[in-house]
């Protein structure tokens, strides 16, 4: 009877693992190829030059790079004027790594060094040079009756009144500029937050440089008003205050105003560009 009951288990085991393969395409190896390269190595904050700002001796810089490898990355160590601050050499995606440090800084010049070594022994190294620049001083106002100014020189600071913006989500920076280090880039349910008490006036202007990206293809870009309380998830009252933004396609955005008008709301078209061009 035990021999019986034993042939029937290994039977069972036999029929469940060749139905568990039934449809299931066989894993096979894959050669990955010849390791020809070193590791590429892209720091997109501090910038080569980049003066870092702040009202206090010290500032919270978030240090952003990417390693990547033709096969596989092996380990990845990141120093700030020779000391080693981070070390990493287990990765997801083995051949690429995005790196994000919040590194405090002193006043004075530095150098970021991101070092990378793949499987084969291979490796690269980049230096990165940038300063802390003494005490935040408040921006000297240059036009009549300015309230706000926000250069977004890596950071995301209202440099007239030294007020930190809240952060929403990770916005990052462009590694991009028309002015400054580093323009705001944005993100997907990220923004920030400011008072909006120095704002509540009859009018007022806004001026600013905007780069429009294709992806993704609509983004709010500046938004003036109170929560919709009544309507818990909606996270504007467009009956009141303003809504600026663009939308659109990979290849024509619009720029549209959405007001408030009490009782309901008005819908304004602007003019429309070409996020293809990469033009401010």
């Amino acid at each position: 009877m035990k021999i019986f009951s034993k042939t029937i288990a290994i039977i069972s085991a036999l029929l469940f693992t060749v139905a568990c393969n039934e449809g299931i395409d066989p894993i096979s190896k894959v050669d990955p190829g010849t390791d020809e390269t070193a590791p590429q190595i892209t720091v997109n904050n501090p910038k080569e030059g980049m003066e870092v700002k702040s009202e206090t001796d010290t500032a919270n810089l978030l240090i952003q790079f990417i390693v990547s490898d033709d096969i596989e990355i092996g380990s990845v160590t990141v120093s700030v004027d020779g000391v080693q601050i981070a070390a990493y050499n287990e990765f997801i995606d083995y051949r690429r790594y995005l790196g994000e440090i919040d590194y405090l800084v002193t006043e004075g010049e530095h150098m970021l060094t991101i070092a990378a070594t793949d499987l084969e022994g291979k490796s690269s190294t980049l230096d990165v040079h940038f300063f802390k620049a003494s005490a935040f001083q408040a921006y000297e106002p240059v036009y009549p009756n300015e309230t706000l100014y926000m250069p977004f020189d890596g950071d995301y600071r209202d440099y007239f009144s030294g007020t930190n913006a809240n952060v929403i989500g990770t916005p990052g920076f462009a590694g991009d500029k028309v002015f400054g280090d580093n323009a705001y880039a944005g993100a997907s349910d990220a923004y920030l937050l400011l008072p909006s008490d120095d704002l509540e006036t009859e009018e007022f202007s806004a001026v600013m440089w905007i780069k429009p990206n294709a992806v993704p293809d609509r983004a709010g870009i500046l938004v003036v008003g109170p929560e919709d309380i009544a309507n818990p998830g909606a996270e504007n009252l467009r009956t009141s205050g303003f809504r600026f933004f663009r939308e659109g396609s990979a290849t024509e955005q619009r720029f549209k105003l959405n007001v408030g008008t009490g009782d309901g709301e008005s819908w304004n078209d602007g003019g429309v560009v070409n996020p293809s061009d990469g033009e401010w």
